[in-house]
């Protein structure tokens, strides 16, 4: 989670999209999940762009839901975003 953060905070320090590809994605834990969802709120606060490449793996789905990082949640906190793609 500490390197993802390193590189999502870079990234929010430009003027530019930020596209996730999660296609090697295979597990995520909650500090990663923690780590995602604030930097989708972060760039939505700066007015960045956030979005996954291709569709959001399931593994990062199944751990956002236990984890009760859901779609309401994502309304809730005006983070519809985070389930979206890029193309």
């Amino acid at each position: 989670a500490s390197a993802l953060r390193k590189v999502l905070l870079a990234g929010l320090e430009q003027d530019a999209a930020i596209i996730l590809d999660g296609a090697r994605v295979k597990r995520v834990d909650l500090a990663g999940l923690q780590v995602l969802w604030s930097a989708f709120r972060t760039g939505k606060e700066l007015g960045r762009s956030l979005a996954w490449k291709t569709e959001v793996p399931e593994s990062v789905k199944d751990a956002a839901v236990l984890a009760g990082f859901n779609e309401m949640a994502a309304v809730r906190f005006n983070l519809e975003g985070f389930w979206a793609t890029s193309g």
